[in-house]
């Protein structure tokens, strides 16, 4: 079917035939997995990058607050207990400062939600570099 020069595809695609691993692998938001001690259990492809890691085993298994700087510690400690109290709560976009594993400081929004698997409640970190219109103004 053609519209103004454009095809439209009328294209649906069933639940069933989704891959979300692929999704989240090559999706350009960083995501991560943490448990209740704040460990990193997962971390996607825009993770490495986003933190300029070599590989995945520069960021599992260390715990959230390497990678990010002392003030927003409480912050994210609090977001992460509402997930953990609420069970169904997506925070709210936050904009923070992460560590890259140089030691670079970077702006990024940031949304904590829950996360389940196997019956078990976990944290996903949706991250991504903060819009080059919403970052502090140097001087």
């Amino acid at each position: 079917m053609y519209s103004n020069g454009a095809v439209n595809l009328n294209l649906q695609i069933e639940h069933d035939d989704i891959d979300f691993h692929q999704l989240v692998e090559r999706s350009l938001n960083s995501f991560w997995i943490l448990d209740r001690n704040c460990t990193i259990l997962y971390c996607n492809r825009a993770c490495l990058l986003l933190l300029k890691a070599i590989s995945s085993s520069d960021i599992l298994y260390k715990h959230m607050s390497e990678f990010l700087p002392s003030e927003f510690h409480a912050v994210c400690k609090e977001q992460l207990s509402r997930v953990w109290k609420n069970k169904a709560e997506t925070m709210e976009l936050i904009e923070a400062k992460m560590i890259r594993k140089d030691g670079e400081m970077i702006d990024v929004e940031a949304r904590i939600a829950p996360y389940y698997l196997n019956n078990k409640l976990y944290a996903q970190v949706l991250s991504r570099i903060l819009p080059i219109a919403k970052r502090p103004k140097s001087f």
